[in-house]
């Protein structure tokens, strides 16, 4: 289900907008106290939210003792997304351009890209 967009179960499609939404929203609270622009929040909140997929992804497969890989994984993420989170003002102008092409690609709100 999770590949497939028309799947009523499957976390990327129009049935559960809802709940990865709400997702989202909670990530974008974790994340409040930051100092980032709105903007570089709402990336943020969503790039979190894919991360989590991933790593969820990665976890179902995971056949090492007691998921050692996939511990591994989670640890260095929040290494990785400890270091970035700060520099936020500092890359906001990268963080533009993404959501530009973001938007460009329908990916988020606004933009100019057909369905299909």
């Amino acid at each position: 289900s999770v590949g497939d967009p028309a799947d009523t179960t499957g976390p990327f499609g129009v049935a559960t907008t809802q709940v990865r939404e709400g997702s989202i929203a909670l990530f974008g609270e974790a994340i409040a106290g930051e100092p980032l622009d709105a903007e570089t929040r709402e990336l943020a909140a969503g790039a979190l939210w894919a991360l989590h997929m991933g790593l969820l992804l990665f976890f179902l497969h995971d056949r090492s003792t007691k998921q050692a890989k996939t511990r591994t994984l989670v640890d260095g993420a929040l290494d990785l997304v400890a270091q970035v989170l700060p520099m936020g003002p500092v890359i906001a102008p990268v963080t533009a351009k993404v959501a530009t092409l973001l938007r460009e690609a329908g990916v988020i709100g606004g933009g100019q890209a057909e369905a299909g």
